[in-house]
């Protein structure tokens, strides 16, 4: 299980760029610990995103690979402050949240997203009653107590589809298969308000959300063999893209060839999806054909 003590996201980044400084200098852990006085325990840790970065000692390497004042400097110097602050997941305890903490800090720092998903709604996206659903199919152990609080957890998450921390709400493409429409999760009636809530996120002019059904006639395509997500970052942070196993693990792939092709991918399924007024009307059709009689349509 992933270290998650403060902010995942800016200790791999620093981690990225230390070991790509040192391999630059041709220097071993050694040489550097004995011309900054910083122990090899401590850059080995850095090096491999374990633990906080102390801002000391980020600054004692930013003087010894001379980047005072340039761009990369002050972001290392930046991800170092930001890797001390508490993360509000850190109030839930991991096994709960389905040691889901290593995604939710690459999700909560992204200023643009694209998901694909099957055979289920993706979490930014999910009704309370979907996830409960969700959460009690996966977790039969799970008291009541604990599914809500797992839902919650969720509805958090949510948060980025608006304003928060100074940030712009988050910008997401969502591509969702046809299957997931389809999957019965919970009741005809939960599937019914959950399919209406991607009706009326796509027409929600506060949110930047936008969604296309990549309908079961499409071609094949490699990119569609497992759920996934693709996250962009202010600035030079990096991007990268998070593939999760069937046994609920999270994969980061950040390097940058294999992050543009990934991004590349998205983009053939974005085009061999439904554009988004017909996703809409599919999503209608798929309503009235399977769950209108669990209850009116809410005015969208």
């Amino acid at each position: 299980m992933p270290d998650v003590s403060g902010q995942t996201l800016p200790r791999r980044r620093i981690a990225r760029e230390l070991k790509i400084l040192r391999d630059k200098a041709k220097l071993p852990l050694e040489e550097v610990s004995r011309r900054t006085d910083v122990s090899t325990s401590t850059l080995s840790r850095l090096e491999n995103a374990q633990g906080s970065a102390n801002t000391l000692t980020i600054r004692a390497l930013v003087d010894f690979y001379k980047l005072d004042g340039t761009e990369l400097g002050d972001r290392l110097l930046r991800w170092a402050r930001d890797g001390r602050r508490q993360a509000w997941w850190q109030s839930y305890p991991d096994a709960l949240i389905e040691h889901t903490s290593l995604y939710v800090a690459y999700e909560s720092a992204a200023s643009a997203a694209k998901i694909f998903v099957i055979p289920y709604m993706p979490v930014l996206l999910q009704t309370p009653a979907y996830s409960a659903a969700i959460a009690r199919a996966f977790h039969p152990q799970y008291s009541d107590d604990e599914i809500a609080r797992l839902v919650e957890f969720r509805e958090r998450r949510q948060h980025v589809l608006e304003r928060h921390d100074g940030m712009p709400p988050l910008d997401l493409r969502v591509i969702v298969h046809e299957t997931c429409l389809l999957q019965l999760v919970g009741s005809e009636e939960v599937m019914r308000s959950q399919l209406q809530r991607l009706l009326d996120v796509m027409t929600d002019s506060k949110k930047r959300v936008r969604l296309r059904v990549l309908p079961f006639d499409s071609s094949p395509h490699n990119a569609t063999r497992g759920e996934w997500a693709h996250f962009s970052y202010r600035g030079d942070d990096g991007d990268v893209t998070l593939v999760e196993t069937h046994l609920g693990h999270i994969m980061p792939v950040e390097n940058p060839a294999e992050v543009r092709k990934s991004v590349d991918q998205f983009g053939e399924l974005w085009r061999l999806s439904l554009p988004s007024d017909r996703s809409a009307d599919r999503i209608s059709a798929i309503i009235k054909e399977r769950y209108s009689q669990a209850g009116a349509l809410r005015p969208s």
